[in-house]
């Protein structure tokens, strides 16, 4: 039987927060091992970019995204200490589905994953809409689709063994957020790599009136025009090749819901 540990990302300075999800977690009959984050506002500059590259494709990659970075990729070095098959990672942000642990339990048995995402990002209008493959499978209930597009966002997520270490091996030292590395193929070499997938529904989203301890501190020289078109290239550079693909019915747009209260 395929096995999963639980880690939940957490800075000390955020006992609220981590209070709320081990209540949350208890109701959704999900234990878990708290895992203390890396603090940007702790580290200097030099032992930052010896944990996450300075530089990379994302222009505007400001110090708490890449100490949250840096905390994923400790996450997995961890993990793959363990004997488990899969590891589920949640952050302290996180709002979980009461049926969590029941599902992600049959996910693990059922399936066989290298990322699969079961977050659903906050949406910009009234609904969240991912561009996936037009053929999924189905997965302990659940409709599991390759992800095409975009899907930021790493409030909850299963990661294999097999690819934690393709990710630890492909980027030992990150140049860019770890939601892009794992949830954008405009840049990120692991979509050539590993099967990156979107559960359906989603059983994981953000608090949506929590403030961010990412995206707090400018980033000096980020409202460049080269940096801008950098960023452009980041968010649609992936356009041509999914509207060939459209044209085949190889991808669709389809609508992601939660299975949560509102």
């Amino acid at each position: 039987m395929a096995k999963f540990v639980t880690y939940v990302l957490n800075l000390d300075r955020h006992p609220d927060r981590l209070a709320r999800m081990t209540q949350q977690a208890t109701d959704a009959g999900i234990g878990f091992e708290r895992i203390p984050a890396v603090d940007a506002s702790l580290l200097s500059d030099r032992a930052m970019d010896a944990l996450v590259a300075p530089n990379g494709p994302i222009p505007r990659m400001p110090k708490g995204a890449r100490a949250c970075t840096a905390s994923h990729i400790d996450m997995y070095r961890r993990f793959l200490k363990t004997d488990a098959d899969y590891a589920l990672i949640l952050e302290d942000d996180a709002m979980l589905s009461p049926d969590l642990g029941a599902d992600v339990a049959g996910l693990v048995q059922d399936g066989d994953f290298d990322i699969l995402n079961l977050n659903r990002q906050t949406p910009r209008g009234a609904v969240k809409k991912l561009v996936v493959g037009r053929q999924g499978r189905q997965v302990a209930g659940f409709d599991v689709r390759r992800l095409a597009g975009i899907h930021y966002g790493t409030a909850g997520y299963l990661i294999s063994r097999h690819a934690a270490q393709v990710v630890l091996s492909v980027y030992p030292r990150p140049n860019a957020p770890i939601d892009h590395l794992l949830f954008n193929p405009n840049i990120s070499k692991l979509f050539g790599m590993l099967r990156i997938e979107q559960a359906f529904p989603a059983l994981v989203k953000p608090q949506e009136d929590e403030a961010s301890s990412i995206q707090t501190v400018a980033v000096g020289g980020s409202d460049s025009l080269w940096n801008k078109l950098r960023r452009t290239r980041a968010e649609v550079s992936n356009v041509p090749k999914l509207l060939i693909l459209a044209a085949m019915k190889r991808v669709e747009v389809k609508h992601l819901s939660w299975k949560g209260p509102e």
